[in-house]
């Protein structure tokens, strides 16, 4: 793979890999052991593939001719972005976490991925994409969701950077879901967020 042609994106959304059926492909390929190089890239340097990663490490043991093309497929992208690197920066920046949440992106079983990332300086410091453990039944719960992740995970560094550094600054969350964003600051419950776990309304509290 090291002369293949770049691609601009790890991975191509056009096609829905939950839905690709066929015969587990030829047993020999290295599928999981590429995926397992993949993962440890995703986690220490590279949070653009994570995604990526997340999906196809669901088809370890399923995988098809087409779920081993796009794995070729985070190859070639990472083959055209060798050169791509996290700068840091000297600044007074505080620390910053985006977050989102793609609802019912499994076909299969309609649960959502949780998305997010937390940047310092300049650069990325911690970042995780994953599939949600239950259903969302709307967007606003799915987007709650990753709230909930996300701040569990703001919590956990900036003890850390207190450690650190002394401060104990507050740290701001950024989504794109105002329904969301307008659950989290209102404990009340309502009829179409009554039914949201209880473990996800930790996020009020982290306020």
């Amino acid at each position: 793979m090291l002369e293949s042609k770049a691609v601009n994106t790890p991975l191509d959304n056009s096609v829905n890999l939950s839905n690709v059926e066929g015969d587990t492909w030829d047993p020999k390929i290295p599928y999981q052991e590429l995926i397992g190089s993949l993962k440890y890239l995703a986690v220490m340097t590279r949070p653009d593939i994570s995604h990526a990663v997340s999906l196809l490490s669901q088809y370890n043991n399923s995988y098809t001719k087409l779920h081993w093309q796009y794995v070729k497929r985070v190859l070639r992208y990472l083959n055209g972005t060798a050169d791509f690197s996290m700068k840091f920066s000297k600044n007074n920046s505080k620390l910053t976490v985006f977050t989102d949440a793609d609802w019912g992106a499994d076909k299969k079983d309609r649960k959502s991925f949780t998305g997010y990332v937390f940047k310092l300086s300049g650069g990325s410091v911690s970042w995780k994409s994953c599939k949600q453990r239950t259903v969302a039944l709307s967007t606003t719960e799915a987007v709650y969701m990753a709230l909930s992740e996300a701040a569990k995970e703001a919590i956990y560094l900036r003890n850390l950077l207190f450690e650190i550094t002394g401060e104990f600054d507050c740290i701001n969350i950024f989504n794109d879901n105002q329904s969301a964003q307008k659950l989290a600051c209102n404990p009340d419950f309502h009829d179409r967020s009554k039914h949201i776990d209880i473990r996800y309304h930790f996020v009020i509290d982290a306020l």
